[in-house]
């Protein structure tokens, strides 16, 4: 786990951080899973994306569809830039009620963290399961 992501604005450069982030993204292989994943929620109506990071994914999924909460209040404002709709949040206390979104990604959040199991209930716990 990458310390500078597991508390970016306490890092020694959190801006840099959120940009290291977006060059990141558009090399060939991790846009690919982006894609790939992008494809995965095309049936979801409202997506959470869980430590959204600078909001590519956001951008990706599309403004107005995908909902970002990270909790850097720098990765917050640069998501921010995109007009995404975004809140400082952890995925321990997500501020949205059972049931409110119907998909999810977080693949810069849980590469960021480890998975505990109070983070999995509060994915877990936001999610509309269909048949």
């Amino acid at each position: 786990m990458s310390q500078t992501y597991a508390a970016v604005d306490a890092s020694g450069d959190p801006a840099g951080a959120a940009e290291w982030q977006e060059r990141m993204s558009t090399w060939p292989a991790v846009r690919a899973y982006k894609d790939h994943s992008y494809r995965l929620l095309d049936e979801a109506t409202l997506v959470l994306d869980v430590g959204c990071g600078p909001g590519v994914d956001l951008s990706g999924l599309g403004v107005g569809r995908a909902i970002g909460v990270d909790p850097s209040i720098t990765m917050c404002r640069r998501a921010r830039q995109s007009e995404a709709s975004v809140c400082q949040a952890t995925a321990e206390a997500l501020p949205f009620l059972s049931g409110a979104v119907d998909g999810c990604c977080a693949s810069a959040g849980m590469s960021a963290s480890e998975m505990t199991s109070s983070k999995a209930r509060g994915l877990f716990a936001v999610f509309i399961f269909r048949k």
